[in-house]
């Protein structure tokens, strides 16, 4: 695609060529640093909209099982009155 030439590079048939080293790479990455207090997650990025709903997910659900309440305020608050 004409339009599309300038993100080609020749640098890039070099870097084809090491994708199985990459891949390698990655799942080292992914298998040493993802833990259960702490895990990474594979999103794939094809498709913006699943993408986001994906992310979105895994937001809510890992902010649901922090058991996040506000915060006790430091004055009793049926004490204000505003005029």
């Amino acid at each position: 695609d004409p339009d599309r030439q300038w993100k080609f590079s020749p640098e890039d048939l070099v870097k084809r060529r090491q994708w199985p080293q990459y891949q390698k790479a990655f799942e080292a990455m992914l298998t040493r640093c993802s833990t259960g207090h702490a895990p990474w997650y594979v999103i794939p990025a094809d498709r913006k909209w699943f993408r986001n709903l994906a992310v979105s997910e895994i937001v809510v659900t890992e902010m649901g099982r922090m058991g996040l309440r506000f915060p006790e305020p430091a004055f009793d608050a049926s004490k204000i009155r505003v005029r």
